[in-house]
């Protein structure tokens, strides 16, 4: 029992895992491609002949005091039209398709395994957190 209960929550770890990283891959590459992320936006001569920006103009916002800049990014930051905004953008990603027959494997295989008398929670629980945990090492590792 421990090992099919450890391997179906490992799978659907994985399932939900790999569901959301496509998704929110999908919508970083759509927006790349609609041109709403800008890496540089210098012209090329510019960029040769001060390729380290050692001849820009000082701007505006490097001006202001220190405080007020964080003041400022925490009243742009607050309020509904803000969180609207960002539930937004956010939502395609969230309600993918793939991200919700992940989870609807994840909870199926949950409620099986209880309704069969055969669900034993440390081993659902420890094969749930391998991939999180191999996600969180793999990325403080790679740092």
């Amino acid at each position: 029992m421990w090992l099919i209960n450890s391997q179906a929550a490992f799978l659907s770890s994985l399932l939900v895992t790999s569901a959301s990283y496509l998704s929110y891959k999908k919508r970083v590459l759509q927006k790349a491609n609609d041109k709403e992320i800008t890496y540089d936006e210098r012209d090329e001569l510019d960029k040769i002949d001060d390729r380290y920006e050692l001849f820009e103009e000082e701007k505006e916002e490097e001006q202001k005091d220190f405080k007020e800049i964080i003041q400022e990014e925490k009243k742009r930051q607050k309020g509904f039209k803000n969180a609207f905004s960002n539930l937004k953008t956010t939502l395609p990603a969230i309600l993918s398709p793939l991200r919700f027959f992940a989870y609807l494997f994840l909870i199926a295989s949950f409620f099986y395994l209880n309704r069969h008398g055969e669900l034993v929670i440390g081993a659902f629980l420890s094969g749930f957190f391998v991939v999180p945990a191999g996600v969180l090492l793999y990325s403080l590792f790679k740092n």
